[in-house]
Formats: structure tokens, C-alpha cells, sequence
């Protein structure tokens, strides 16, 4: 626990932190998964530190009582003379590889290499995330071949469908009032004047307004409401009945509505846009008071605010990284290190998307919350037994930490990798969409961890902060 258990709190707070910040967002099914994340992590962290240690301690007296770890009430033969004891530690072959890897990156143009690929990925990741898509195709959630993903497919072909969309006025106004009327006839242009709305509107008011003119029948005033009931009375327009709700008495209107449609297949962002675009005109413009509304709005609200969400919760568990690391790290520099490397993991994990394909939307912003902690797991547990190595010179503490904890690391990821391959090989694309996320989190948090960061901490943190330190001798890369 002296050893592991500092980098242990400090992952868990960092995943936690990052969970913690998205349990607020906007999205119910955000706040639900995040919810669930930041509970589990807690738990796996208190079972760690008690449980696990606690197993761990009695292993360690069957260790030292000679017993066999497979057999435990077989005892071990002691050693023969000058044989090596059965239960003596021996080198890991991954701390071995690792520890030939750390020498290879320590050669000047091995670093050279390193910090130019390293940049080249990260301005890809930048032109990534500036041109990322964020559409979302409800379809991704079909299993491939269903009978949804084909009637949808057949509808978008033959069939465009369009959104009806209800502009409701709910308040109290007087509706024999000749201004009110006006306000509610302009309704209709506001409607024809959007781009991404049909030209034609089901207004009651139009309707209204042109049989007075062609009857001569009064709509003001005392005369209104007999007009509309012999209007409503009328078989071609008893349908617009519907869109009017009477007081008990049936004396006054207390709510209206005009129906209109956004144009058939428009994407996610398209159905954003029209959605976001008619609130603001009818705010702007309309002189009565109204709103539009629709089911479906109930989903387009995700696109409108998937990227605000996305940029908030980054950016405070950003904050919360820098914060939560300083104290365990000690060195401010490698703590900024280690959060430039968080900073270009997720812009890369952009360009990664934009690559696959993936757009930005409620699916992929899960997976970019998840990124959060495991871009700090990897590079967290290198950055700090890299400050707490007592080797002189900055090369040396580099394969001091890779061979002491880089393998960890490698089969952390390694393990994490093996849990979520069987998603390849789904039959739902979302599911697919999970497996590219976390492979990408994985290659580009080891690529972090196990590569760029240990090059840039002997080019910008060569002084070591702790104060236990072997006498200076000059670094081979024999």
C-alpha cells in the first residue's frame, strides 16, 4: 500500500471526479450511467484498500509458512544447497521488455521521433474535433437485418417524414381582440419563413379569418365566438376543432394551436436546428405569447446541447485532474504533463471519431466521460513512480519507472481490451461504436503512458523532487 496505494487514490478520485461532474448533466441517461459509474468505482476502491489488502496478507503467511499457492496444505520441499528457493521473487519477462523498452526511448533520436508523432497525432486530433459531425442516427440502436432498421430504411426512401410540430398559445388573451387575431394569423409566416419548415401551416385562425371575409360574418368583438361556433359546425372544418379547448362553460378559448411540419428527412442536425431555429423566431417575433412544441422535441433536445454538455463536463474534470494530481505528484511540472497529455488524449480520441466516422452525440459522450479517468490511469501510475525514483539522472528514473510499474499499466490495458473485444463482433452497431471507443482509449492511453509521457518528462521534469537520490553516474543505454 506505501508503494501503489498513493497512485490507487489518486486514479480512483480522478475516475470519480470525472463520473461525479457528469451525474449533473442535462441528460437523464448521462446522469443515470455516471450515477451507477461513480458508485461502482467507490466500491471497487473501498474493497481494494480492505478486502483485497486483507486477502493479500494472508497469502503473504501462506508464502512464508512454505505452502503451495495452488495446494495450500502442501508444503514446499526447502531448496537444495546453493538452488534458488522455490517462493524467491523473480523478474517479470514483461518488466524485462519494458525495461529495454524504457532504454530505446531514451536514445536523442528515439525522443525526436517520439515528441514529432506525438504532435503530428495531436494536430490531427484538433482538425478531428473541429470537424467532427454530431449527428445521431436513431437507427444505430437497431440490431443489423431487424425489421425496424428495414422499415425505417424503406421509409427514408419512398416515404420522407415529416415532424409535426404545435405552436401553442396557453394564456389568458383575448381572442375577439382584431391585434390578437393578427398575432396569431402571423404565426403562420413566421412558420413558411423558417428554411426548414414546410410553407404550408393547419392554422384554425386562417381558416377563421377567410370564411368571415367570404360570409361577411364578424370575428370581433361580441361576435366571435358565435362566428367560430357556426365556423366549427361546418363539416370541412370540424377537424380544426381539435385545436382549440374551450372553458366549461364553453364561453372563452383558453388554449389554441397552429400545426406545421419540418421537411422530411432531415438529419439529427438538421431536426436540431429547426427545433432551436422556430423557438427563436417565435420568441423574436410573434406579438402573442406562444411556443412550439412536439413529441419528438423530446429528443432533438439531446443534439441541441450533446456538445455543450460534452465541452462542460471536460473542462471541470480537467480543473478537477490538475487539482486532484498536484498534491500526489509533488512536481507541479509533472502534474502539468500529465494533464497536457489528458488534454491531447481527448482531442486525439476526436480525430479517432472523425476518422471512424463517429459522430458526437449521447452514445460517444459516454465514452468520452470514461476517457477522462482512463487517460489519467495510464499516465498517472508512470508520472508518479517516475518522482518517487531515486535515481539520479532524469533517463534513469524513466526505466526505473517503466520497469517497476509499466508492466502493470500494459496489462491493465491489455485487460481492459479483452473485456470489451466480444463488442466487435455485435450485431448492433452501437454496440461496435463502444468497441472503436474504448480501443481507442486504450491504444492512445498506453501510447500516453508507456510513450509520449516518458519522453516528455526527461525533456521538461529532469529535476527529481524527492530527496532519496543514488550518487550521479552517467546514463547508458547499453
Amino acid at each position: 500500500m506505501a508503494n501503489s496505494g498513493a497512485t490507487v487514490t489518486m486514479t480512483t478520485l480522478t475516475d470519480l471526479v470525472a463520473f461525479a461532474v457528469s451525474t449533473t448533466s442535462e441528460l437523464p441517461a448521462i446522469r443515470y450511467f455516471c450515477a451507477y459509474a461513480a458508485l461502482s468505482i467507490t466500491f471497487a476502491y473501498l474493497m481494494i484498500v480492505t478486502f483485497f489488502v486483507a486477502l493479500m496478507a494472508f497469502d503473504v503467511r501462506r508464502i512464508k509458512a512454505n505452502r503451495r499457492d495452488c495446494f495450500p496444505v502442501c508444503f514446499a520441499s526447502p531448496p537444495k544447497a546453493g538452488a534458488r528457493a522455490w517462493d524467491e521473487p523473480r523478474a517479470q519477462i514483461a518488466s524485462k521488455v519494458l525495461g529495454f523498452w524504457a532504454r530505446f526511448l531514451m536514445r536523442s533520436g528515439t525522443k525526436g521521433i517520439v515528441v514529432f508523432i506525438s504532435l503530428v497525432l495531436f494536430g490531427c486530433g484538433i482538425y478531428g474535433a473541429v470537424n467532427i459531425s454530431e449527428d445521431f442516427e436513431p437507427k444505430l440502436l437497431a440490431k443489423d437485418g431487424s425489421t425496424f432498421l428495414q422499415f425505417n430504411e424503406a421509409l427514408e426512401r419512398y416515404f420522407p417524414r415529416s415532424v409535426e410540430v404545435h405552436i401553442i398559445t396557453d394564456e389568458k388573451v383575448d381572442y375577439s381582440n382584431r391585434k390578437v387575431q393578427s398575432g396569431i394569423l402571423d404565426l403562420s409566416a413566421i412558420v413558411t419563413e423558417n428554411p426548414f419548415y414546410q410553407n404550408t401551416t393547419i392554422s384554425w385562425m386562417v381558416s377563421l379569418n377567410d370564411f368571415s371575409k367570404k360570409t361577411g360574418a364578424s370575428i370581433e368583438g361580441p361576435f366571435f365566438m358565435k362566428t367560430l361556433q357556426k365556423f366549427l359546425i361546418i363539416p370541412a372544418f370540424q377537424f380544426l376543432a381539435e385545436d382549440l379547448r374551450f372553458s366549461p362553460d364553453g364561453s372563452t378559448i383558453v388554449a389554441s394551436r397552429i400545426r406545421c411540419y419540418i421537411k422530411g428527412n432531415l438529419n439529427s442536425i438538421g431536426q436540431r436546428d429547426a427545433m432551436v431555429t422556430l423557438r427563436e423566431d417565435v420568441d423574436e417575433f410573434s406579438t402573442v405569447p406562444a411556443y412550439p412544441i412536439s413529441k419528438p422535441f423530446l429528443y432533438f433536445e439531446q443534439y441541441a446541447i450533446t456538445l455543450r454538455a460534452t465541452v462542460r463536463n471536460l473542462v471541470i474534470a480537467g480543473i478537477a485532474i490538475l487539482v486532484i494530481t498536484c498534491p500526489f505528484l509533488v512536481d507541479l511540472s509533472v502534474t502539468i504533463l500529465v494533464f497536457f497529455g489528458f488534454v491531447a488524449l481527448v482531442f486525439e480520441l476526436f480525430g479517432l471519431m472523425y476518422v471512424w466516422g463517429v459522430s458526437l452525440n449521447g452514445v460517444s459522450m459516454i465514452n468520452l466521460i470514461m476517457a477522462i479517468g482512463f487517460a489519467v490511469d495510464y499516465s498517472a501510475h508512470i508520472a508518479h513512480a517516475y518522482v518517487m525514483s531515486s535515481k539520479a539522472l532524469p533517463e534513469d528514473r524513466v526505466v526505473d519507472a517503466l520497469r517497476t510499474l509499466g508492466a502493470s499499466v500494459l496489462m491493465g490495458g491489455a485487460s481492459t481490451f479483452i473485456g470489451m473485444v466480444m463488442l466487435a463482433f455485435a450485431s448492433s452497431q452501437i454496440f461496435r461504436i463502444f468497441f472503436k471507443m474504448f480501443f481507442g482509449i486504450v491504444f492512445l492511453g498506453l501510447l500516453h503512458g508507456l510513450c509520449f509521457l516518458p519522453v516528455y518528462l526527461t525533456i521538461f521534469c529532469r529535476s527529481a523532487p524527492t530527496s532519496h537520490r543514488e550518487p550521479p553516474e552517467r546514463f547508458s543505454q547499453r
